[in-house]
């Protein structure tokens, strides 16, 4: 691929990143036009595990539970979701 390829791809890249955030959150990375950045700019803002964030997925954690006519498979995948966000 040469130079132009790269940049059309990269492009469609962060093309398609904006398409999958929220307008409130586009506008946070609309200026960026590298892959990389974008990614980095949204990872610092919504990656970091804060000690306040950290006790706040514990807690939801220890008092999830599953309310009567729930679907399982629901709350198994909240329970999942709960635990990849704490790794």
């Amino acid at each position: 691929m040469n130079n132009i390829d790269w940049q059309e791809l990269e492009t469609r890249i962060v093309a398609t990143i904006r398409l999958c955030l929220n307008d409130d959150v586009m506008y946070y990375v609309m200026n960026e036009e590298s892959p990389v950045t974008v990614w980095a700019k949204l990872e610092s803002r919504y990656i970091s595990l804060s000690l306040s964030y950290k006790l706040y997925l514990k807690h939801k954690l220890f008092g999830l539970k599953m309310s009567e006519g729930t679907d399982l498979n629901r709350h198994v995948n909240v329970f999942n979701q709960i635990i990849s966000d704490l790794k």
